[in-house]
């Protein structure tokens, strides 16, 4: 598992409080102005309120602001794939880049070198 994928579930299973990863898949993501992952991640929650948890977090999570240091997390979706009386699984898509801007090429005034 990647860093920023580790770092993603980490944060998700703080929100999520009674679950565990029951599955994460990250694949490498660019654009022309920015390089990050793309996380497919499933939350297992377990439990008498596990339906009204996960519907709970899959409302909640696309909108949420994520602190994690060094990373950004964009364009999270959220659905419950598997709901049932005590066990539901909650799918996590979402995007991550470094929290840095890529760096730019510089022309400095003066020669050119050559």
């Amino acid at each position: 598992m990647t860093r920023a994928a580790r770092l993603l579930c980490d944060a998700l299973l703080a929100l999520a409080g009674n679950a565990r990863v029951a599955c994460a898949r990250s694949v490498p993501w660019v654009s022309m102005e920015m390089a990050g992952e793309r996380h497919c991640i499933g939350l297992a929650i377990e439990g008498t309120e596990a339906a009204n948890i996960a519907a709970r977090l899959s409302g909640l999570l696309p909108d949420h602001e994520f602190a994690i240091r060094g990373l950004l997390v964009a364009d999270l979706t959220a659905k419950i794939v598997r709901p049932d009386l005590d066990h539901a699984i909650v799918g996590v898509e979402a995007l991550t880049f470094a929290d840095s801007p890529m760096p730019e090429a510089r022309v400095s005034p003066g020669r050119i070198p050559g």
